[in-house]
């Protein structure tokens, strides 16, 4: 059956027909037939007020039934109809009906009628984990947790609303699952397992009653120990560890209930994406049927697969890696520090062996630096901390650069951004930490950016931070302060000041790497006043949004700037550069400002024996000397350059 409207491949196999891209050996007189359908519309669906498989397919791009963004059409408007798709007057008396819920309804309707039966089948093969084929057995007289029960599923979407998802595009995939799921199967007759109370022919299918066992690991280790026993478990203990009834039968369910209230509510349960639609969405059922709405959880992170050498892993099929595998071979250290960089949140992680390595000379290579550091300091500030009335500029900029990295991997990791916060917390510090030792580094500072870089990198590779820690302090890493941004440190200025002397060096070498000459000389004109007030003020106005053209014009009229052709093509540019810079940067040029001449101007020694040449620097307005008229091109944070 064919439903061009509401299926992509569909519409497109029928556009293609009729505009005759691929012969079937069709007669004009089915030709004339095919010209003639009309896709009809049955449903109603949000954003899409055409025919939907049209609007999708136009939406797109999709050029017909064999472009690759077909198949992506027809996974998102399926989704869509299905979540939010309503029966319009075209289907009669269903008409009004969502679609989640009118396939039940026809089917149900039609079986009644004798026009339909049941039929049962699966997508596709099941294996085994052992590798065996599995048949599918109909069993009968099964029972079922009523997941479809409408005041149970008001309880979970309460918990889902006062819950973090990390990450938080898929609450609504949750939101979906709890409206779909229905009835479930909690009990079969083989295997190991529980037997049901008050049927013991059955066995507790395992999802069924897995999904709370972090409740159970709060009495684990009372059944270990010895100090509570299998007969203990009653529904009197229960009731009275887990939800507060009644009162302790023996000294020791005092102790395992005060155990249960320290550890609940489940602060963040942490699963694999594909769970989603099954453990996760039964931790969450489950919770809410057991348990008080105190102890109800408070977070979930939803993350991705694990690949090995770009292929996914799996338990049945292989291809396999175990952890013991890959601890033998790179140690607890290397393997965290690999996957946590490689990847966060629902992004797959995929293992392979040479970018392993890599990360494991990094970390070597962090280590000698670390022992470089140590070696070539001694601990001047045990207590009180580094003395910046002593410190250059370069010692602050390094300073204000770790007060950076401390704000960024907070921020990170509290959004379970864990990529993200090991790239704050391991690359960039070590970046600067190389462009400091070449700008003129302090033994005495980089011993105090190291207490802070080890304390960062401790959650990510805690047995090479010990050892480094060891060396600056006689207590754990583990249990020491993690760092704090200290504010005296914090100079957005040395920023824009280092970025601008890195940027001008990287610039000088990119013409050099064209023009291929050996330099006598590099002279460096900085833009004039003028045009850092035209950008000053546009950055301004983009931070109030009122950005314009006629707005930054009569700014520049009240700066006295006499208007011309070269001003206002210049304000026509400045527009276009503000409006693409990133928010954060437009906060801190609205706050801050720098001598750019003076900036350059003090790191020609440096940038001399960067570059490998005499360098001089004149501020654009006032040389003489311009060759090849250079100067003019000069404009706010971007020198002009002109190489002998």
């Amino acid at each position: 059956m064919s439903v061009p409207a509401h299926a992509p491949y569909d519409y497109l196999a029928l556009n293609d027909l009729k505009e005759k891209t691929y012969n079937f050996g069709m007669t004009n007189e089915i030709l004339d037939v095919v010209e003639r359908i009309k896709p009809i519309k049955l449903i109603n669906v949000p954003e899409f007020n055409g025919i939907p498989a049209v609007d999708i397919v136009k939406k797109l791009g999709v050029k017909n039934q064999k472009d690759k963004k077909a198949e992506n059409a027809t996974k998102i408007l399926y989704k869509k109809e299905f979540h939010e798709g309503v029966l319009n007057e075209t289907t009669g008396i269903y008409a009004g009906l969502s679609c989640s819920k009118a396939r039940d309804v026809i089917s149900e309707d039609l079986i009644k009628k004798g026009y339909a039966d049941i039929l049962y089948d699966l997508s596709e093969p099941v294996t085994c984990r052992c590798g065996t084929e599995c048949t599918v057995k109909l069993v009968e007289d099964q029972w079922f947790l009523t997941y479809s029960k409408k005041e149970w599923k008001d309880l979970v979407l309460e918990c889902l609303n006062s819950m973090s998802i990390i990450p938080e595009e898929y609450r609504r995939e949750f939101e979906n699952k709890i409206d779909w799921l229905k009835d479930k199967a909690c009990a079969r007759k083989k295997g190991l397992g529980t037997r049901l109370p008050w049927d013991k022919e059955w066995l507790i299918e395992s999802l069924a009653d897995s999904t709370i066992y972090m409740a159970y690991y709060t009495i684990a280790k009372f059944l270990s120990d010895g100090l509570l026993k299998e007969d203990d478990m009653d529904d009197e203990f229960f009731d009275y560890v887990f939800l507060g009834i009644g009162s302790p039968k023996k000294e020791i369910y005092t102790v395992i209930r005060e155990e249960f209230d320290y550890w609940y509510p489940v602060d963040l349960r942490s699963s694999g994406k594909d769970l989603v639609s099954n453990h996760l969405l039964f931790f969450l059922f489950h919770h809410v049927a057991i348990f008080p709405k105190k102890h109800w959880p408070k977070a979930i992170a939803v993350n991705g697969f694990v690949s090995l050498e770009g292929e996914r892993m799996s338990k049945s099929k292989g291809p396999l890696l175990t952890i013991k595998e890959i601890l033998d071979e790179f140690g607890a250290d290397v393997t965290r520090f690999y996957i946590l960089s490689n990847s966060e949140h629902t992004q797959d992680a995929d293992w392979r062996y040479s970018n392993v390595k890599d990360a494991k000379k990094a970390l070597n290579r962090f280590y000698r630096l670390a022992e470089e550091i140590v070696s070539n300091s001694r601990d001047e500030y045990p207590n009180s901390g580094i003395n910046s009335d002593k410190m250059t500029k370069q010692d602050r900029w390094m300073m204000h650069r770790c007060q950076i990295a401390i704000r960024d991997v907070e921020s990170a990791i509290e959004d379970m951004k864990t990529r993200k916060a090991l790239q704050s917390a391991f690359y960039s510090i070590l970046n600067d930490v190389k462009w400091y030792k070449k700008r003129g580094e302090d033994p005495q500072v980089l011993r105090e950016v190291l207490k802070i870089w080890v304390r960062l990198l401790a959650p990510f590779i805690p047995h090479t931070s010990e050892e480094i820690w060891s060396w600056l302090s006689d207590v754990f890493v583990s249990v020491s302060d993690f760092p704090t941004v200290d504010e005296r440190f914090i100079d957005f200025s040395l920023d824009l000041e280092e970025d601008l002397v890195r940027r001008t060096i990287d610039d000088i070498k990119e013409i050099l790497a064209v023009i291929k000459i050996s330099p006598t000389r590099v002279i460096i004109y900085t833009a004039p006043e003028w045009k850092d007030k035209i950008y000053s003020n546009a950055i301004k106005l983009r931070k109030t949004g009122k950005l314009n053209m006629n707005l930054l014009m009569e700014e520049i009229k009240k700066d006295q700037q006499p208007l011309s052709k070269k001003v206002s093509n210049l304000a026509k540019n400045v527009i276009r550069d503000v409006e693409l810079m990133d928010p954060s940067l437009v906060e801190i040029l609205s706050n801050v400002t720098i001598d750019e001449h003076s900036t350059i101007k003090n790191a020609t020694d440096f940038m001399e024996r960067e570059i490998g040449c005499k360098i001089e620097v004149y501020d654009a307005k006032d040389v003489e000397y311009d060759p090849m008229n250079k100067k003019d091109a000069a404009t706010f944070l971007k020198p002009a350059i002109y190489i002998e």
